[in-house]
């Protein structure tokens, strides 16, 4: 997991956070929550290097950082399974 922020004062400004997968000796990008685009949202990202976007709401930039890190840690699992479902052999 990868988390990147910028920060004034005790505010978030921007964030990203980015679960990878080491699939076939290449670091890939499975799921990464930010707020860029003007808002917080989730980007799946499949195999294929499609995205979709999810809007998330869950209050300011600050709650939702922490809570896209705690997502990420607790369902890493599930966002990898559902990664290497989607791999076409």
């Amino acid at each position: 997991m990868r988390c990147h922020y910028k920060r004034k004062g005790k505010s978030i400004l921007q964030y990203t956070v980015q679960l990878e997968l080491l699939h076939n000796g290449v670091w890939k990008p499975i799921v990464r929550y930010d707020n860029a685009h003007g808002f917080c949202h989730r980007d799946t990202v499949h195999p294929d290097g499609s995205q979709e976007k999810t809007p998330i709401f869950i209050g300011t930039a600050n709650d939702t950082f922490t809570w896209a890190i705690k997502e990420a840690q607790g369902n890493w699992e599930a966002h990898v399974k559902r990664f290497l479902e989607e791999v076409r052999p």
